[in-house]
Parts: C-alpha cells; sequence; structure tokens
C-alpha cells in the first residue's frame, strides 16, 4: 500500500477497440487511452458517449468499457507463481463486461458501486449502472456471481446469489437486490452490441428488465 502511495504500478494495458477513452493514473497527468497504452493501479477510466476501452490485466482478465462510462483501478494484485491474487474495481457509471483471468478462478472479482457490490468467480458478467446508482448485473458464464447491498439507514446487508447462466440480479439505491431472473436473450443481444457497435453507430434504446 506505501509503495501504491508513491509509485504509478502497471497492472495492465489496453487490449484493441480503444477510443474516445482517457485514462488519469495517480500522479502522471490524464493520457488519451491508445492501444498498448499501459494501466496503472489507482487509474481512473474516464469514456465519452461514443468512446469504447478494453483493458487487458496481467493475470488475463479482460474489462471491456462501454461508452459514457467512468471508474477506477482500486486493488490489484496478482502472483504469477501461484496465480492468485485479488481485483477490485470502483464503477461510478457505465457499462462493463468482465472475462474472468486467473485471479478470478481462485477469487472472485469485486465492482463497488455507490449502491451495491458484485463479486464475480471464474468467469463472465456484464454491469450496467446508471448515474444515479441503480445496478443490473448479468451473469452470462462461470461459477458464479453474488450481489450485495445495504438496506436504508439500517445499516442491514443483503446478498442474492446466482450460478445459473443467462440470470441477473437488480438493486435500485437503498434496496434489497432482487432474486435472480432470467434474462431475455434479445436484451443481453443489445447490451453486448452497445459494447461492441461500431464508434459511429448511435446508442440503442434502453431496454427494460425482463423477468
Amino acid at each position: 500500500a506505501a509503495l501504491a502511495a508513491t509509485n504509478e504500478i502497471e497492472v495492465g494495458v489496453t487490449a484493441v477497440s480503444v477510443t474516445n477513452a482517457v485514462g488519469t493514473p495517480p500522479i502522471s497527468p490524464a493520457r488519451d487511452l491508445e492501444t498498448g497504452l499501459e494501466v496503472f493501479f489507482n487509474e481512473k477510466i474516464e469514456t465519452n458517449p461514443s468512446g469504447r476501452a478494453q483493458l487487458l490485466f496481467r493475470d488475463g482478465t479482460s474489462l471491456t468499457v462501454g461508452s459514457s462510462s467512468e471508474m477506477t483501478i482500486d486493488e490489484y494484485v496478482f502472483d504469477p507463481d501461484t496465480d492468485t491474487g485479488e481485483l477490485v474495481i470502483n464503477i461510478s457509471k457505465g457499462i462493463f463486461r468482465l472475462v474472468g483471468g486467473k485471479i478470478s478462478k481462485n477469487t472472485p472479482v469485486v465492482f463497488n458501486t455507490k449502491t451495491a457490490t458484485v463479486a464475480v468467480r471464474g468467469g463472465i458478467a456484464m454491469l450496467n449502472v446508471n448515474p444515479l446508482g441503480a445496478v443490473q448485473a448479468d451473469f452470462i458464464y462461470g461459477q458464479g456471481m453474488t450481489v450485495t447491498s445495504v438496506i436504508g439507514a439500517t445499516g442491514k446487508s443483503v446478498s442474492r446469489k446466482t450460478s445459473q447462466a443467462g440470470r441477473f440480479i437488480a438493486v435500485e439505491p437503498k434496496q434489497a437486490p432482487t432474486q435472480a431472473k432470467k434474462r431475455d436473450p434479445a436484451t443481453l443481444a443489445a447490451m453486448t452490441n452497445t459494447l461492441e457497435r461500431a464508434v459511429n453507430e448511435p446508442l440503442p434504446a434502453p431496454n427494460e428488465s425482463t423477468p
């Protein structure tokens, strides 16, 4: 932790599909992200309405950042000798797709939002966080996903889990997570297209949740 406070520690690189994305390391000035550029611990990543970025971490974890998104790499530790470590991402808003690497096979990758914490173990997941804090977490494949939130001012935390592919869990601010629900394949395909669309294509109209 002391080292991280005084140095910029590389945790990965930007991969393909990088456009209109800005990274702000903890010490260096903000810079436009380009393919092959280093990504650092505690770096803030932002995309504009036509932006997109794909981050490739040292353990093989891939994180796609959609348009109008904002996140920070809160924690990254990886031991290549044991293939173990920790990855924690703080999300302010936006849409993201995780493809877990070596870390997630042993320890869940954690996403913190102001409304909920989403932990994904050994698999693929998508998160959609709107500016007001509402969260939708889709479990695409893998060992399991847990979503935890705190109810109002009670301080009571509630968790919901799923290990079934094609299920999602939603959370509104200060509310308990919903039970896992089946995601309509068409809705999931539209979300995926949002991350993979050409830069000059308009964003699709928002879709309602499908029970």
